[in-house]
Formats: structure tokens, sequence, C-alpha cells
């Protein structure tokens, strides 16, 4: 089931990093206006803050030595809303819903890992040992 959630969400993931990756790059532009810069001074602490703000980590002290307090603001806010409300939300339905596509195939994926099992254990059974003995019984029948 692990490998299912992953292999359909890997569009979600990319949608939600290039989210990331762009309030982080608005929240590096806007954070070189102030002293000291609230998200870091490399694009790896804004990314790293960005992330860390659509999980739940507010760190807003330092906004107001920003030039940009309002703009700051409605990009937190915004930031805020997209992604841990949007987001996160949208990430839970879509791993419901693979997990009810995985739960209603149930019994195809058994059988299915079934007969996988039945093909790589027939290479350890010898058939001439197996269907010598029905090989007579149809001749002499």
């Amino acid at each position: 089931i692990i490998y299912t959630v992953v292999q359909d969400s890997r569009a979600f993931l990319g949608i939600f990093a290039i989210c990331v990756v762009a309030f982080a790059n608005c929240f590096y532009i806007l954070s070189r206006n102030g002293t000291p810069p609230f998200s870091g001074s490399t694009l790896f602490y804004s990314i790293t803050y960005s992330y860390m703000n659509g999980l739940g980590q507010f760190d807003t002290e330092n906004f107001d030595q920003n030039s940009n307090v309002k703009l700051l603001q409605a990009l937190w806010v915004t930031s805020v809303f997209l992604i841990l409300v949007i987001f996160l939300n949208l990430l839970i339905n879509v791993v419901s819903d693979i997990f009810d596509k995985v739960h209603e195939n149930k019994n195809e994926n058994l059988l299915r890992e079934l007969v996988c099992f039945m093909v790589e254990s027939e290479v350890l059974i010898s058939r001439k040992s197996i269907f010598h003995v029905s090989k007579i019984c149809s001749s002499g029948c």
C-alpha cells in the first residue's frame, strides 16, 4: 500500500514542492530588505522556512523590522492558507482515495500475489517426478 501511495501521489508532491519553493523565493526576496533577514540569508534557509511554515511552525517575530510589513503579512497568510490548509487537506484526501482503491481491489491483489508465489516456487518442483505416475495411468487406463 505504501508503494501505491507514493506512486499515485507523485504529481501532488511535485505541485506541493513547486508551491513551497515559490513561496520560499518570495520570502527570500522580501527578507533581503530587512535586518536581520527573518527567513535566513540563503535560499535554502528560505525553503526551510517556507516548508516549516506549511507544517505549522510560525515564525513572524522579525516581520516588523522589514520595510514591507504589510506585503509580508499578506504573503504569509496566503502561504499558510494555501500550503497548510489546502495542500495538506488535499494530501489527506489523496491518501484516503488511494487507500479505498487498494482495499477495493484487495481480493484481486491477494490472488495476484498468490499466483506470483506459485510461479516463483514452480522452479523448485520437479515436474518429471510428479507427472511420471500420471503418464503411466493415462496410457494404461
